[in-house]
């Protein structure tokens, strides 16, 4: 038995064969990653992503394992959108083979890279570079200042082209070429434009545009 406190979930991830729990642990200050295998994990991670679930097992919710890891499995096999809306206070971040849902006080940094794409780094160095289709960067980045991407905005990026969502899905996530997961420090490698900063010790949102 392992006890997660809410505060203590980074984020949750669900693959075709896995959904994941990364946590932070704050006696050791390390971090663990649940992972829960099954065939058929979707009802759960909609029950997770609505906050309906409070306790793992193997043998239920589709459940056949669950292992305590220290870093995501190796998704390889395609995965596809979440026709569900993304609550408010939380980010979701899709890419060709996995959904991650972080909660929003674990964001840290939104950059761009003028004419190219953007990236939505989390804490630890959780990062995600988003690139836009041919002739979108404008139309996207002029939409993502104007939200602030505040709570209450559109707050799901994906790569899947609307066609793959049901006929008449109300969920409208920011669409993108491609959407890449990295577990490092972008942010701090000096070849993006800062515009919101919220690492510990920084002095806060800023704004530094190119046209």
């Amino acid at each position: 038995m392992r006890m997660v406190r809410p505060a203590d979930v980074l984020c949750i991830r669900l693959t075709r064969g896995t959904l994941e729990i990364l946590s932070f642990r704050p006696n050791t200050g390390s971090h663990r990653t649940f992972i829960c295998r099954g065939l058929n994990l979707f009802s759960l991670w909609t029950d997770f992503a609505g906050n309906r679930v409070h306790i793992l097992r193997p043998g239920s919710d589709g459940i056949d394992t669950i292992t305590d890891e220290r870093a995501w499995s190796v998704a390889t096999q395609a995965l596809f959108p979440d026709p569900n809306p993304v609550a408010d206070d939380c980010l979701l971040l899709e890419t060709s083979t996995a959904r991650d849902l972080w909660y929003r006080k674990h964001f840290e940094v939104f950059a761009l890279r003028p004419g190219i794409g953007f990236l939505l780094q989390f804490r630890d160095g959780h990062a995600y570079v988003l690139t836009t289709h041919p002739g979108e960067y404008t139309t996207v980045r002029d939409a993502l200042l104007a939200s602030n991407l505040d709570q209450g905005t559109n707050n799901g990026f994906t790569p899947h082209p609307q066609h793959r969502y049901p006929a008449g899905s109300p969920v409208k996530p920011y669409r993108f070429a491609t959407v890449d997961y990295k577990h490092r420090d972008l942010a701090s490698e000096g070849t993006w434009e800062t515009v919101i900063d919220n690492r510990p010790g920084t002095a806060g949102p800023t704004i530094g545009i190119s046209p």
